[in-house]
């Protein structure tokens, strides 16, 4: 009868008892990450356009490619300039209807005869 009222207690107390050696070994956790150096981020530097910004493109002797290289003039643009030369004046780009005349402001720059 003893044992009947004192099992439960010694299971109890056992119990309680059978975490402490787990508690005791050293924690394990995920290995700290190696330290690598912070990547080195390359300078910037300003994207390499095919078009061209600042050379002026004769529109009387320069190919389609060459002209093609203007910003704002594509393809299309480049095939009516070469089909309507010469030119005596870039004001004949608008004449002869190649370009628009706000076209030709914004271009103006960029172009030569």
């Amino acid at each position: 009868m003893f044992f009947r009222k004192a099992l439960p207690t010694l299971v109890l107390a056992l119990s309680t008892l059978l975490p402490l050696p787990v508690l005791a070994q050293a924690p394990t956790t995920a290995p700290a990450p190696t330290q690598t150096k912070p990547a080195t981020k390359a300078p910037e530097t300003a994207p390499k356009s095919k078009k061209s910004t600042t050379a002026q493109v004769n529109v009387n002797s320069s190919t389609e490619k060459e002209l093609q290289q203007v910003k704002g003039i594509g393809a299309k643009t480049a095939k009516k300039i070469v089909a309507g030369r010469p030119y005596k004046s870039l004001e004949d780009l608008v004449t002869k209807k190649v370009m628009s005349a706000k076209q030709l402001e914004t271009l103006k720059a960029q172009l030569a005869l």
